[in-house]
């Protein structure tokens, strides 16, 4: 599942192709992954890209908005005009006159000409542009939806990167609950964006135990939570997330953050802060990483 970073990476580069341009067209050839009346929003001009938690939404003059979750293996590609090229998988070697936008799982399963059997959903664009949705499992989708709705967010978790994440909201959320801190943070009801791999980071960074459970935390554990949330997650978007197995960066390399992380992915090798082997254990079904020194 992506996580915030990557997600903020395509959305970033979304900003850059697609604001200003008109949908021509959707063509939509699996229909359960597309909620909504596409006619909403054919011939309104795009005029902004935003993210929520790990999904995009993009604005349209006409007060609609296109909501979309990209979930395990979906992949959304901008190509101007009627280019055509073939993805090579991790090395794309795209022609000059092509410009590439998007992001997305990198399968050897992709490495075709678009469009391909993959390819769900096409969006076309008045100036023959095209943004292409594939997904390997089927597992994400687009909805069609009024932005002038109140409370979106209140559907999700408040956003991670979000002013209105301080001690006083996650003391509040943790108040009464029987959880790991380590399930706290990716429970997306009580913080929305972070998922494993940025989880482990950031209990690093506040030196707490993934399985220490939240009653125990302490005012200044929870402080130290909420300040090293926007450091590890800014740190990720500077490096343009990360592509194990998950997501590509908008001009089809990899995000480089795993390269710096702590522990995440790191078992067995020397903490880079105080050379203690990184351990890894589950909890609730999930992998979790952490130094026995550095984290209390």
């Amino acid at each position: 599942m992506p996580e915030l970073p990557e997600v903020e990476t395509i959305v970033r580069g979304l900003n850059q192709a697609i604001i200003g341009r008109k949908i021509k067209s959707i063509d939509i050839l699996v229909d359960k992954l597309f909620i909504g009346n596409k006619n909403s929003v054919i011939n309104s001009k795009i005029i902004e890209v935003k993210r929520l938690g790990k999904t995009i939404l993009i604005y349209f003059e006409n007060n609609y908005l296109l909501h979309i979750h990209l979930k395990m293996t979906g992949q959304l590609i901008f190509v101007n005009k009627n280019q055509q090229f073939k993805i090579k998988n991790l090395k794309l070697k795209i022609p000059p006159t092509i410009k590439i936008v998007g992001g997305g799982h990198p399968d050897k399963k992709y490495d075709q000409p678009l469009p391909h059997k993959y390819t769900h959903i096409i969006i076309k664009f008045t100036d023959e542009s095209t943004l292409f949705y594939n997904d390997l499992r089927k597992f994400g989708w687009m909805k069609i939806l009024d932005s002038r709705i109140k409370n979106l967010e209140s559907r999700f978790g408040i956003d991670a990167l979000s002013e209105k994440l301080n001690s006083n909201y996650l003391s509040s959320k943790l108040s009464k609950r029987n959880i790991t801190t380590k399930q706290a943070l990716l429970d997306q009801s009580i913080i929305s964006g972070i998922g494993n791999i940025y989880s482990d980071e950031i209990l690093f960074c506040a030196r707490i135990l993934p399985d220490k459970k939240v009653g125990k935390l302490k005012p200044s554990e929870i402080n130290n939570i909420v300040n090293f949330i926007p450091i590890v997650l800014n740190k990720s978007i500077d490096l343009g997330g990360t592509s194990r197995s998950d997501y590509l960066k908008i001009d089809g390399s990899r995000g480089n953050y795993l390269k710096y992380a702590y522990v995440y992915g790191r078992e067995n090798e020397k903490c880079r802060v105080c050379n203690t082997k990184i351990k890894r254990i589950k909890i609730g079904q999930r992998s979790s990483h952490f130094c026995t020194n550095c984290q209390k």
